[in-house]
């Protein structure tokens, strides 16, 4: 019910009631609903996956004057830093790992990138194959294989060596572990496998050529590879390095190395066997 109200003074005071004041059936004004709290402004939620950074014109012209059989390549794919060269966001290197390979794979200038994870573990055939699912048919992988037969030695928990690692230059574990499920994965995508030694020890510096021996060996061990596919060997310790350029084993050890790496080649390009100690 309404009740008319009393004359509002002009100054506005108290003790008047608003004609349209709403009262209930026992002459009590009616206690209204508290206001609504004002709504939170609603989050855009991000697009799944990773976007990729304009491309450059540049860059792009570039591309296309690049040679089919150069592969520009680097490290990996989940650098965060590439923010705005190659990915269009900002994202954790963890993200980039999962979800960033095909957007390095569609930057023309990138070609190839390398496969680090499998030197510290093997990789199963499903996941070469995963990888390569995500890369348009030009890109080439270099993988590397797992230091279970690439180290010397079996490091002990302080990171020096404990004993000698039988399974060193072991063929076919290598072939099993490691070339049969990465050709098997990845297909023509395969680039190189890459055999990446560790400091050898100075037993086996002084002997360098007990060593190419063992490593022709094994080189002669692996199956051929077809197409661009290769095997190729990286000595990464400097000490290794100065051994096999220094004058005497320039003379003796390193031109035998030279002469031996030249042969596997020749035999790759004559379709006796693909071997590239390169």
């Amino acid at each position: 019910m309404r009740r008319k109200a009393d004359a509002v003074p002009d100054d506005g005071g108290s003790g008047a009631i608003a004609d349209d004041e709403q009262f209930d059936l026992f002459g009590v004004p009616a206690v209204s609903e508290p206001a609504a709290p004002p709504s939170k402004p609603v989050r855009q939620a991000k697009l799944r996956g990773v976007l990729p950074a304009p491309l450059e014109p540049e860059l792009d012209a570039l591309a296309r004057h690049l040679p089919d059989a150069i592969h520009l390549s680097t490290s990996t794919w989940s650098f965060p830093g590439w923010r705005g060269i190659v990915y269009g966001d900002e994202y954790s290197n963890t993200r980039l790992s999962r979800d960033g390979l095909s957007v390095y794979g569609a930057h023309p200038l990138l070609r190839s990138v390398s496969i680090a994870r499998s030197f510290y573990s093997p990789l199963s055939l499903a996941e070469y194959a995963r990888y390569a699912s995500q890369v348009p048919e030009p890109f080439r992988f270099i993988v590397k294989a797992s230091a279970s037969v690439t180290d010397a030695f079996v490091c002990g928990e302080r990171g020096t060596p404990d004993a000698e690692n039988p399974a060193f230059l072991n063929a076919q574990i290598t072939i099993d572990e490691f070339v049969t499920p990465c050709i098997g994965g990845l297909g023509t995508k395969a680039g190189a496998l890459v055999f990446q030694f560790s400091p050898l020890q100075d037993a086996m510096v002084v002997e360098l050529s007990h060593f190419i021996d063992k490593l022709s060996a094994f080189l002669n061990a692996l199956p051929p590879l077809e197409g661009e596919t290769c095997y190729a060997v990286e000595i990464r310790d400097a000490t290794n390095a100065h051994a096999a350029l220094h004058p005497r084993a320039a003379r003796g050890e390193g031109a035998l190395l030279h002469r031996r790496a030249c042969a596997h080649a020749r035999r790759a390009a004559s379709g006796k066997g693909a071997r590239d100690a390169g």
